[in-house]
């Protein structure tokens, strides 16, 4: 047999064009990865982690750290959104919040709302109060990394040489969700202290009819 008596097979034209159609068809791109859903544990951890850069970020500016809560309304399903500065503000007071506090020496841009409370670490009288938010905030954030839940009670106690009362615990772990954006209570991961519990045998006697 000699080489030219040889037929190579054409490739068919319904082949050829169904690998043109492929080749230039285009790559299905990956599909876009799903949003946080807000107020999970991994929302909640990013919320407290931009509020600590961002004290980071005024001390490195050689200003006074600032912490900037809502003193009035009620915050849960109010819209907060956070500014330049890392601080969430809530409702239509958000344009008019203050911006930025940086020493007594050198006032502040704008006039605070009057539904904010600014807590700066150069005021000896929010010391306390400063350190109480950055006490609990931590505790927020490893309870969370650790995907656990605690109750109230428990938090007071992890911290009773420092809060005078259970009272004054809990007002900071509100102002912790207030801090973080109106994050309720459940979603840092903290649950009321359950009251009237008891063990042991029960009766249970209720007045019927005709009974004094």
């Amino acid at each position: 047999v000699r080489k030219g008596d040889i037929e190579h097979p054409q490739p068919a034209a319904s082949s050829t064009a169904a690998a043109a159609s492929a080749a230039s068809a285009p790559t299905p791109s990956a599909a876009p990865a799903p949003a946080t859903p807000p107020y999970s544990p991994s929302d909640v951890i990013t919320r407290i982690e931009l509020v600590v850069q961002n004290l980071i970020g005024q001390l490195h500016r050689l200003e006074g750290p600032v912490l900037t809560t809502p003193t009035a309304g009620r915050c849960d399903g109010q819209r907060a959104v956070m500014d330049e500065d890392g601080i969430y503000r809530y409702g239509p007071s958000s344009a008019a919040a203050t911006t930025r506090t940086t020493s007594a020496a050198t006032p502040a841009a704008t006039a605070p709302s009057a539904t904010t409370m600014i807590r700066t670490l150069s005021n000896l009288s929010h010391s306390r109060s400063y350190t109480s938010l950055l006490l609990i905030l931590s505790y927020i954030h490893t309870l969370l990394r650790t995907n656990r839940t605690t109750t109230t009670r428990e938090v007071y106690y992890h911290f009773v040489t420092h809060f005078r009362n259970q009272r004054e615990c809990d007002a900071v772990i509100s102002d912790c969700g207030k801090l973080l954006g109106g994050v309720p209570r459940l979603r840092l991961g903290l649950v009321a202290s359950p009251k009237g519990w008891y063990c042991g045998c029960l009766q249970i006697v209720m007045g019927g009819a005709g009974e004094g």
